[in-house]
């Protein structure tokens, strides 16, 4: 290689632009145009015959050409574009990765190339995203089954090293799963995908419940609900038309003995009547006033235990009510039931537990709102 052409193809490998003026001066431009128009190189046509002096005695010819392969390189762009739409489509995304690569290294300042690539690459990312997503949450929903499964072999052999040592195993395992999906309930929530955001939150808590999945799981349910109400509204209720005649009067019922200044007859009357219509915090109240005044009686004795028993039935029922609607993402009803069941049974530990834990959820669910603003949503979305 001569120290000229040396020069010159250094100069090319370091410049795009003086390589295309290195092309502008050659003797033989023309034939060379003729073939990169064959190969598609139509980006380095344009690019030297800009550079080519008016002066040149066949600029005319050249400055056609340019226009040619402006023309053609339209067309070529337009025709890749559809071919690497229709691999797209097609699934065959590494051929319509390969395709845009090969365009924009023949044409690199193609605007319709480098726009539908960049588009191309967006769908591809969200593609990715989806098929980890998916996987993220089939791994959660096996290990919902595994764990619990290796946790009754265990149970049922302890001395079983290799179960010890897979019980571990799928504890790391959960846990790891757990967090993964917890952050994907709270990527969900900033995209608005509510119905995603819900199903990562409530895998999380099944798998490692925690105050963080919780409020996110109730979040994700509280939108979701909103959602569905503006996709669904209620109908105005109609008004009641006119009565054509006035009702007669009822007759009043007798009224009851009032507690403050009751017999010990009339708080028994009391008593039962609250016991028979289920009222049992109505009914304890009375118990402790009926006691307060006959410690002794065999009967209070009896009623007393039978009531005791119906509020600790009530309670074990309303803690698993409770439960159910925590576990769906609604934390206030379920803090209502168990505030409610508190007043019955005001010693119970357990009550205790889940109201203080509720009350801490619902304080992370106000942060959230706050650092996720809801988007303003219209009746047509669905979130997701």
């Amino acid at each position: 290689m001569t120290m000229r052409s040396g020069t010159l193809a250094l100069l090319c490998a370091t410049v795009l632009s003086g390589c295309a003026y290195v092309q502008s001066i050659r003797g033989d431009l023309s034939g060379q145009i003729d073939s990169w128009m064959q190969e598609h190189e139509y980006g380095k046509i344009i690019e030297t015959v800009n550079h080519v002096s008016p002066s040149r005695s066949d600029y005319k010819e050249l400055a056609a050409k340019r226009d040619e392969a402006v023309r053609r390189s339209q067309e070529y762009e337009r025709s890749v574009v559809s071919h690497a739409q229709a691999l797209t489509r097609a699934n065959n995304w590494h051929e319509a990765s390969r395709l845009y690569e090969a365009a924009l290294e023949k044409i690199p300042e193609s605007k319709p190339l480098n726009k539908a690539y960049t588009t191309f690459r967006e769908q591809r990312s969200s593609y990715l995203a989806e098929l980890n997503r998916r996987i993220l949450l089939s791994k959660g929903n096996r290990l919902r089954i595994e764990v619990p499964a290796q946790e009754e072999i265990l149970r049922v052999n302890p001395d079983d090293y290799d179960a010890r040592h897979r019980h571990r195993q799928l504890q790391r395992e959960a846990e790891e799963t757990a967090e993964a999906l917890t952050r994907c309930a709270e990527t969900a929530i900033r995209a608005a995908d509510y119905t995603l955001a819900k199903r990562c939150a409530r895998l999380a808590n099944e798998l490692r419940p925690s105050e963080e999945s919780e409020a996110l799981l109730a979040l994700a349910t509280r939108r979701l609900n909103r959602v569905y109400a503006m996709r669904n509204p209620k109908p105005e209720p109609k008004p009641k038309q006119a009565k054509a005649r006035k009702e007669s009067p009822k007759p009043a019922k007798p009224t009851p003995p009032t507690a403050s200044k009751a017999s010990q007859s009339d708080l028994m009357q009391l008593y039962l009547r609250a016991y028979e219509a289920n009222d049992l915090e109505a009914a304890r109240r009375y118990m402790q006033r009926l006691r307060a005044k006959d410690k002794d009686s065999p009967k209070l004795k009896k009623l007393e235990a039978e009531l005791n028993e119906s509020i600790q039935v009530l309670v074990q029922e309303g803690i698993s009510h409770g439960r159910e609607l925590y576990s769906d993402g609604q934390i206030q009803p379920a803090l209502d039931e168990w505030s409610r069941l508190l007043q019955l049974d005001p010693d119970n530990k357990e009550l205790q537990d889940h109201i203080a834990r509720a009350e801490r959820v619902l304080e992370k669910i106000e942060k959230l709102s706050e650092r996720h603003k809801a988007p303003p949503r219209t009746p047509a979305s669905d979130g997701g």
